[in-house]
């Protein structure tokens, strides 16, 4: 209802999205040229191939896709992280049915309200929204060879109101109260998830820095204050590995060398 009325998603709203987008995008090239002026040369003659586009493109959109945080799922059920999943075939093939059914039932979503009568507000709402998903992550396939969640909040954040919109719309025209419980059921699950999510993914981080914290203040600070060092360390014999995945798989000494 919110995104239906007029005044909020107008043409003109539309037009003023993009001409902030393009302001800010030439704001950041602005700048870019100003103080890394070499970098064009060096990303000219690192252009991303188009096959690792097609691939980052691919993991952008199964990361928006996933109702299930891989983060939180290792953290409640011991599922492997990311780079551990070539050596479970299981969990890697139970990520991708998941991740397809997802898909299946966003599509058919979508489609079944692309088939209702839209209003010209509609229309104006789901252009918005398209053009806020798409628009951020257009520039990271072109530019950016590495993908990262790191670059997925703006778009996700488009996603996930396009999806919910989408979702309201079809559910309301059912006229139907356990159809509308349903919605509130799924967003309130949906919810929680994503917020325990982001807990585990915080509380990890925060038992890194304190790690790192930890190891560091128990050098011999004097002694290291004059002359030259070289300082070795060791992992404890018996102690846990590192699973790599950004920030949240460290452990031991591997909190300060990475």
């Amino acid at each position: 209802q919110w995104l239906s009325r007029s005044e909020i998603v107008s043409p003109r709203s539309i037009v003023v999205f993009i001409g902030l987008s393009g302001l800010l995008l030439g704001v950041y090239f602005g700048l870019r040229e100003l103080y890394v002026p070499s970098g064009w040369r060096r990303a000219a003659s690192s252009a991303v191939p188009v096959g690792v586009m097609a691939k980052n493109a691919i993991l952008y959109a199964a990361a928006m896709l996933s109702p299930v945080d891989m983060v939180l799922a290792n953290e409640w059920v011991n599922a492997p992280l990311p780079p551990e999943m070539t050596s479970r075939l299981s969990w890697a093939v139970g990520y991708g049915v998941l991740i397809l059914l997802t898909s299946l039932g966003v599509t058919l979503l979508i489609l079944r309200w692309l088939r209702m009568e839209n209003s010209a507000s509609d229309q104006r709402a789901v252009v918005l929204l398209i053009l806020g998903t798409v628009l951020p992550l257009s520039t990271l396939l072109l530019f950016q060879s590495h993908p990262s969640e790191t670059y997925l909040y703006l778009p996700a954040a488009f996603f996930a109101i396009l999806v919910s919109y989408a979702l309201a719309k079809v559910l309301s025209s059912a006229n139907g109260k356990t159809l509308t419980n349903s919605y509130s059921l799924i967003v309130v699950l949906l919810t929680v998830l994503f917020a325990s999510a982001t807990w585990a993914r915080n509380k990890r981080v925060s038992h890194c820095a304190e790690t790192a914290h930890r190891i560091l203040s128990e050098l011999p600070r004097k002694e290291l204050s004059t002359g030259g060092w070289s300082i070795l360390f060791a992992n404890i014999p018996g102690e846990s590995g590192t699973r790599h995945y950004g920030f949240y798989g460290f452990r031991g000494i591997h909190t300060i060398v990475h």
